[in-house]
């Protein structure tokens, strides 16, 4: 996996499968990290999806970001697989 952090704090990007995924990690009032996610497909077409997870939160921001990814991805799997279907 292939991880670039952009200039915004707790702010990273990735490609998969054809699809940007951004992902930002906050801090909830619990002191646990949460996630949102956007994922904008490389091609221009199609529509844009924004999630955001913040249920039971991550112990560090590093591991909400990785969570965000793994996430991220099984969405695209699930998008590009019912496209197909």
């Amino acid at each position: 996996m292939t991880l670039s952090n952009e200039n915004q704090e707790n702010t990273m990007s990735n490609e998969y499968r054809g699809f940007r995924i951004d992902v930002q990690a906050m801090q909830d009032c619990e002191d646990r990290w949460d996630f949102d996610y956007t994922l904008t497909p490389l091609d221009g077409k199609g529509e844009v999806r924004r999630r955001s997870h913040t249920v039971n939160g991550q112990a560090t921001e590093a591991a909400a970001r990785v969570a965000a990814i793994e996430v991220a991805r099984i969405e695209i799997d699930n998008v590009l697989a019912m496209q197909a279907g």
